[in-house]
């Protein structure tokens, strides 16, 4: 049962020949032709070309977490507020409890204050 492409089946293929295919249906989707099409010429689910035809391209960075050490060494040396702390880090006062929590849970000597709001 051979396909149009060639390839009985994906599994029996080697990463080089799988790489190529890869290659091959991101030229495919760069020159036009759709994605449920590429996937029935080369016997693979929308979801491989699509993936195939997103590979090399650069990815979007997350936006990252503050450093937790610097938001726990706030909370070791100062008395201020989560609340504060928070628009410091541009992070939720919700975000500064839990690292509050972990650090006290894990027997780091931070400093108890006031909250000021239920959270």
């Amino acid at each position: 049962m051979g396909r149009e492409n060639g390839h009985s089946n994906g599994a029996t293929m080697d990463q080089k020949k799988r790489h190529q295919r890869r290659l091959a249906i991101a030229a495919a989707v760069r020159e036009g032709e759709s994605i449920p099409e590429v996937a029935k010429r080369y016997g693979v689910s929308t979801h491989t070309v699509y993936q195939a035809s997103r590979s090399g391209r650069p990815r979007k960075l997350k936006k990252g977490r503050p450093n937790v050490y610097a938001i726990i060494g706030r909370l070791c040396s100062g008395n201020e507020p989560f609340s504060d702390l928070a628009k410091e880090f541009r992070v939720s006062r919700q975000y500064v409890h839990a690292v509050f929590q972990r650090a006290d849970k894990a027997k780091i000597p931070v400093r108890a204050r006031r909250t000021d709001r239920f959270i």
